[in-house]
C-alpha cells in the first residue's frame, strides 16, 4: 500500500451510512471540473495498517478492551490522536461528536489525550460566499433530496444533535480549517471544531465568511490571527499525498480508523494503544 490511504471520495448525506456523491459547487476550476471526495458513514470496524503498523482491533474485540481499559489508562501514557475531517461532512460531525464522548470517558479514567486535526476539503472549488446547501444536495439526490434530509436529520437527533438544512450555506472551508489550526495552537482546537460543526449544521451560518469566523473565534475564546495560510496549503497537500479521499479518518498510533466509528470502537482503539503514541 506504500503508506497511502487509498479511499475515493464523495460527500455523503444518508442516514443508512451509505456513500453518495454531491455534485460540484459553483466557482473554482475551469471548465466546471468537479472533485469527488467522500463523507463516509458507519463503516465496519476496519483498521488497515497505516505506514506498516499493526491493525486497530476489530469491532468484535471492542467490548473486551473496554472492560479492562480504565485501569490501563491511568497515568501511563499520552495518546495522540489526529482526526481528518471537514465541517460540512455530516459523518465527520457524527464521528467527532462520538469522539468527544469517548475522550471524556478516557480522561475521566485518568487517561491523557493529545488531539490534533488534519485538514481536508470536500469542495475546494467552492466559493467563500457559497450557495444554499439544499441546492447542492438536489444536484445529487434529485427528487430524493427531501427524504435524504429527513433521514439524516433523524439520525442526527439519535446522536443528540440538531440539524437544519433549509438556510445552511455550503461554502469553501479553507478559512475554517485555518481557524482550527489557530485555535489548536492556543489549546482550544476541540472547542473550535465543535463550534464550527454546530455553526454549519445547526445554526446555518456560513463558515466560509471571515466575519462569521471571527465571531465564532471570539465566542470560543480564541484570539484571531490572519497567519497560517501557506502552512495550511502545505498541510492540505500533505494529507492528499497520503491518499486520503474520504473522511472522517482517525489516526491513532499511526493506525487508521475510517468512517464514523462507534464509541466502543473508538474507545477500544484508544485504550488498546500501548506506550507513548506518535501518530503522524
Amino acid at each position: 500500500m506504500g503508506g497511502r490511504l487509498s479511499h475515493r471520495g464523495r460527500l455523503g448525506l444518508d442516514a443508512s451510512g451509505q456513500e453518495h456523491r454531491v455534485g460540484g459547487v459553483r466557482g473554482g476550476h475551469a471548465g466546471g471540473a468537479r472533485r469527488a471526495f467522500r463523507c463516509r458513514g458507519d463503516l465496519p470496524g476496519r483498521g488497515r495498517a497505516f505506514r506498516g503498523r499493526v491493525e486497530v482491533p476489530a469491532a468484535r474485540r471492542a467490548a473486551g478492551l473496554v472492560l479492562r481499559a480504565a485501569s490501563d489508562l491511568r497515568g501511563e501514557r499520552v495518546v495522540k490522536v489526529e482526526i481528518i475531517l471537514d465541517v460540512p461532512c455530516v459523518w465527520s460531525y457524527f464521528a467527532f461528536n462520538r469522539f468527544q464522548r469517548v475522550a471524556a470517558r478516557v480522561r475521566e479514567a485518568g487517561g491523557e489525550l493529545e488531539v490534533g486535526f488534519l485538514p481536508f476539503q470536500l469542495a475546494p472549488e467552492a466559493t467563500p460566499e457559497g450557495e444554499f446547501k439544499v441546492d447542492v444536495l438536489r444536484r445529487s439526490f434529485g427528487d430524493g433530496t427531501a427524504d435524504a434530509i429527513t433521514g439524516i436529520t433523524a439520525k442526527a437527533a439519535e446522536e443528540g444533535l440538531v440539524f437544519r438544512h433549509e438556510r445552511a450555506i455550503y461554502s469553501n472551508t479553507f478559512e475554517a480549517h485555518r481557524l482550527i489550526a489557530v485555535a489548536s495552537a492556543q489549546g482550544k482546537g476541540e472547542e473550535m471544531v465543535e463550534r464550527l460543526f454546530r455553526a454549519h449544521h445547526t445554526d446555518e451560518l456560513n463558515v466560509g465568511d471571515v466575519d462569521v469566523l471571527r465571531s465564532l473565534a471570539e465566542e470560543v475564546g480564541v484570539t484571531w490571527s490572519d497567519e497560517g495560510a501557506e502552512k495550511l496549503r502545505a498541510e492540505l497537500g500533505r494529507v492528499r499525498g497520503l491518499g486520503v479521499r474520504g473522511i472522517p479518518v482517525f489516526l491513532v498510533d499511526g493506525r487508521e480508523l475510517a468512517g464514523a466509528q462507534s464509541e466502543e470502537v473508538l474507545f477500544a482503539a484508544l485504550a488498546g494503544t500501548k506506550g507513548r503514541v506518535r501518530a503522524g
